[in-house]
């Protein structure tokens, strides 16, 4: 038969390691406080894998009008030839080609050689050739564009480079070019 022994005063004070399993714990361990309520979570709103910067006029335009064709052509991409229904070029890389488009968007390592009829051009890398910005041409600090070059507007941040032969468009000679 067996029998239950209590332990001592002495040795229960003494050994602390070892757990009597017959006995309840005075306090029970901590546990995370489990909620059933769902927690809310702030959503954000779908992003580009090739983000724009945020106080551009392209990433206006791009929020304003989610539709149409996109073409980014990625740092190590050289690519040759021309380019057809494509709304939007984005160059990280090197491209020879001629287009007529909506909006072109250089980045800073992109390379664009060529001939280039656009609503909208943001450079921020280089561009050389012959550049038909219909509306805007925005060069940023770190770009640089050497050609022929014809504009709408343009804007030119402290660093941007800007060589060649250009010219302002007015109104008609745009609005010609636009139905072209």
């Amino acid at each position: 038969m067996f029998t239950k022994k209590n332990p001592s005063p002495s040795s229960a004070a003494s050994s602390t390691s070892s757990p009597d399993t017959h006995s309840k714990p005075e306090t029970p361990p901590a546990k995370p406080a489990a909620s059933t309520a769902s927690v809310a979570t702030p959503t954000r709103p779908a992003t580009s894998p090739f983000p724009l910067r945020g106080t551009s006029a392209m990433a206006q335009q791009e929020s304003e009008t989610k539709t149409g064709s996109r073409l980014h052509v990625g740092k190590d991409i050289h690519l040759k030839g021309e380019i057809t229904a494509c709304d939007r070029l984005i160059v990280e890389g090197t491209v020879e080609a001629s287009m007529n488009s909506k909006e072109i968007d250089i980045s800073e390592s992109g390379i664009f050689e060529g001939e280039v009829t656009i609503d909208t051009a943001e450079i921020s890398g280089k561009f050389e050739g012959t550049l038909t910005a219909r509306k805007k041409l925005i060069i940023h600090k770190t770009g640089s564009v050497n050609g022929t070059i014809r504009y709408g507007e343009i804007e030119i941040e402290p660093g941007g480079k800007i060589s060649g032969q250009f010219e302002q468009q007015d109104d008609k000679s745009a609005a010609k070019q636009l139905s072209a």
